[in-house]
């Protein structure tokens, strides 16, 4: 999971626990709309807005990059250095978890084209 997703999916947390996305623009001070377009995947979170939204929500520094603890579980983190070790890694995998993460990056795949 790249950066950019992470940051997404945590401000999806965010955007629950405030409510809305207005109520958490709020918050921060920044449009509801550039709110949205981050988490529609239409604009990537640069650096300084995500430490100004941890500022503002009372999140401690470079919270927004970490996978929160039910995002993931210890099988479900590949650590590879290089394309070649992770396709190692990954044909290394049951077959009914090869699947899950075949249909997974084609999901994200095809939401990427059609943005």
């Amino acid at each position: 999971m790249e950066n950019k997703d992470i940051r997404r999916a945590n401000l999806g947390r965010l955007i629950n626990e405030y409510g809305t996305i207005r109520a958490l623009a709020d918050v921060v001070d920044t449009a509801p709309n550039y709110i949205s377009e981050i988490k529609n995947g239409v604009r990537d979170m640069g650096h300084k807005l995500a430490r100004k939204i941890e500022e503002r929500t009372g999140k401690q520094s470079g919270w927004l990059d970490q996978l929160q603890e039910d995002d993931m579980s210890s099988d479900d983190v590949i650590v590879a250095s290089s394309i070649d070790e992770l396709a190692e890694k990954i044909g290394e995998l049951e077959t009914e978890k090869l699947h899950s993460l075949i249909a997974k990056a084609l999901e994200l795949h095809g939401r990427k084209k059609a943005t």
